[in-house]
């Protein structure tokens, strides 16, 4: 027999407040005993216009303002989880680690569709702007974009043979020393980055920082320094 809207809330919510997450698609169909995807998505379609769902990151979904019941965010639901099934967990940690999981998982989704827009992806986007950071000429070797990107010299080079091939940055040899490199900026490339960025200033991925108090940024830069500073000191020592 199919269930009524209410007896559909109903279950999404009871699902939500034992699991802390709503399901993907094919869950959602068995949740509500629909045999296929096709019937669950226009369920799911319905609950977003009026608001009971919304889209979250990553194509998944996330109570919206009018889910009703209990509904904390993804990350107190997890540290309120914890605290449940383990009072001794490391709590003080776990709520800023989820927390700041939480808010880069949000960011990259938001830097991933501002990538979209421009017909490449985040991890090209990333490029630009790391060859635009370092100054004028705005060339570096791929070793040291490499560091400033964290990939392995393969990751780094199939990035640059696309935005190569798109006429975004160019190879081009290095004046100290012949025998190598540097990956450069191009003017096309510093166009498209420039159209990134002021698009990227008007979205909640961005916005949240730009709206930031000058206390409260020193604040958030200071923690988040001596946080890398500890983590790095740790691998080093390792």
């Amino acid at each position: 027999m199919a269930l009524d809207r209410d007896a559909i809330r109903d279950r999404l919510r009871a699902h939500y407040a034992q699991h802390g997450a709503i399901p993907p698609l094919a869950a959602l169909a068995a949740l509500w005993g629909f045999a296929s995807k096709s019937s669950a998505a226009r369920i799911v379609a319905e609950l977003i216009a009026g608001g009971v769902l919304a889209p979250a990151p990553g194509r998944r979904l996330r109570p919206g303002p009018a889910f009703g019941g209990d509904a904390p965010d993804p990350p107190d639901g997890a540290v309120d989880r914890w605290r449940a099934h383990d009072p001794e967990a490391p709590i003080r940690s776990y709520d800023v680690i989820s927390r700041i999981l939480h808010l880069a998982r949000s960011i990259e989704a938001g830097v991933a569709r501002a990538s979209a827009r421009e017909g490449i992806n985040a991890g090209e986007l990333m490029v630009l702007d790391a060859l635009y950071r370092v100054g004028p000429p705005h060339g570096i070797t791929p070793t040291a974009l490499r560091r400033h990107l964290l990939l392995s010299l393969a990751g780094v080079g199939k990035r640059v043979d696309r935005l190569t091939a798109r006429g975004l940055v160019e190879r081009v040899p290095d004046a100290r020393d012949r025998r190598s490199q540097l990956v450069r900026l191009s003017e096309t490339g510093r166009a498209l980055l420039d159209r990134a960025v002021a698009a990227e200033a008007r979205e909640a991925h961005v916005r949240w920082a730009i709206e930031l108090s000058p206390e409260e940024r020193a604040v958030m830069l200071r923690v988040l320094r001596r946080a890398q500073q500890r983590i790095d000191d740790a691998e080093m020592q390792g």
